[in-house]
């Protein structure tokens, strides 16, 4: 069967869930069309810039495209931070995070044979953890914030006891932490009893001996988890002064609204 051809009957899916929608009134029918088309068209373009990156034997430009995919996770990180920061300041922080999560628990196996110095294997590989690190960065981050705020004058009493601040956050950053990797272990606890894993499936549809593709999976998701914990790690110690500062101010504009509001009464009619 042609390439074309099992696009062209992989999208009848798509067909059948807008009719269902307009049937339906559920008014899904653009967005359904217009994801589906672009997931098709960046899943193409990747394929044909994948197969000309595999085609290059030059191992710079392998380590170009590397950065460039982090610089992109970085970018795409700090997005998502909401921190009284220049953004310049964020995307680096972020990169330094993702950088080093990944390139700590990357290079060892890398060394010791257990991911194997090719192309096609390395940009797969750091492209697949680099993603699942920034969704650790940004849940760590987001936890942290959401920990700062509940317990804002537990923090401050122990600040004023004498406590630094990371002393102080301690327990919010350990409980972000953990909070950031409650997905990972979930994914770890079901694989092969709940599910089985793209990789897994992919590698066996492909022809791939079944054992060797779930020796490969457990390799992938062993990866994952090391490189989300570094992340979650490396991010709230290097954020964590912006987080308690934003909260602060935040905190310092409510006050001065609501005693604005106070010191201005509506009168009564």
């Amino acid at each position: 069967m042609s390439v074309l051809l099992q696009l062209f009957l992989a999208y009848t899916l798509i067909l059948l869930l807008a009719t269902f929608s307009y049937k339906e009134k559920l008014a899904q029918e653009r967005e359904i069309f217009i994801t589906s088309i672009r997931c098709a068209i960046q899943l193409l373009i990747l394929g044909y810039t994948l197969r000309y990156i595999f085609s290059l034997r030059a191992w710079y430009w392998l380590i170009l495209i590397l950065g460039v995919m982090t610089c992109a996770a970085a970018f795409i990180g700090a997005e998502r931070l909401k921190l009284k920061a220049s953004r310049i300041f964020l995307v680096k922080v972020c990169f330094l995070s993702l950088f080093l999560s990944t390139s700590i628990v990357f290079f060892p196996l890398l060394a010791l044979g257990v991911i194997k110095a090719t192309f096609r294997e390395v940009l797969t590989l750091w492209g697949l953890v680099l993603g699942q690190a920034v969704n650790s960065l940004n849940l760590a981050q987001e936890r942290l914030a959401s920990e700062a705020i509940n317990r804002k004058d537990e923090i401050e009493a122990k600040v004023a006891l004498g406590a630094t601040l990371k002393e102080a956050l301690k327990d919010c950053i350990k409980n972000a932490i953990s909070a950031s990797l409650i997905p990972k272990y979930n994914s770890l606890k079901a694989v092969g009893i709940v599910f089985i894993p793209g990789i897994t499936a992919g590698m066996i549809i492909a022809g791939a001996d079944p054992l060797k593709a779930i020796v490969y999976q457990i390799l992938v998701m062993y990866l994952i988890l090391g490189v989300s914990l570094f992340c979650a790690y490396f991010i709230l110690h290097l954020t964590y002064p912006l987080v308690f500062s934003s909260l602060q101010s935040r905190t310092n504009l409510f006050k001065k609204k609501r005693r604005r509001r106070d010191s201005n009464p509506r009168r009564e009619e």
